[in-house]
């Protein structure tokens, strides 16, 4: 019976791996243009990739502005636990929210490349 049983969850946690693992390959966010960013996309998940041309650091924020060829966009950071220079090339995950009637990015995740 003990036998049975082991057998079974191992069975069960390699289908839940599997099945993690497909989901993950399926909901990959492709790159967006920051041109193609607009308030209609609020509350959406986007990534992007550009150049760092300002950053503003307050206690536990950072505000960057990044560009594209397309455009540019600030960038909201809370806590941010990278060193970012200005001109780093970087990939930013994140929720389109909306400051002063234009769209921002709320950071998920961020990377330099």
């Amino acid at each position: 019976m003990n036998n049975k049983l082991l057998n079974l969850s191992y069975i069960l946690v390699f289908i839940g791996i599997s099945i993690l693992f497909i989901i993950n390959k399926v909901s990959t966010i492709n790159n967006s243009s920051i041109s193609s960013i607009n308030i209609k996309d609020l509350d959406k998940t986007v990534k992007i990739s550009g150049s760092i041309s300002s950053i503003r650091n307050l206690n536990s924020i950072s505000i960057l502005t990044v560009h594209d060829k397309t455009g540019s966009i600030s960038i909201t950071i809370f806590k941010p636990n990278i060193q970012l220079n200005k001109d780093n090339f970087i990939e930013i995950e994140g929720k389109v929210s909306k400051y002063q009637n234009k769209p921002q990015i709320i950071a998920n995740s961020i990377k330099v490349i």
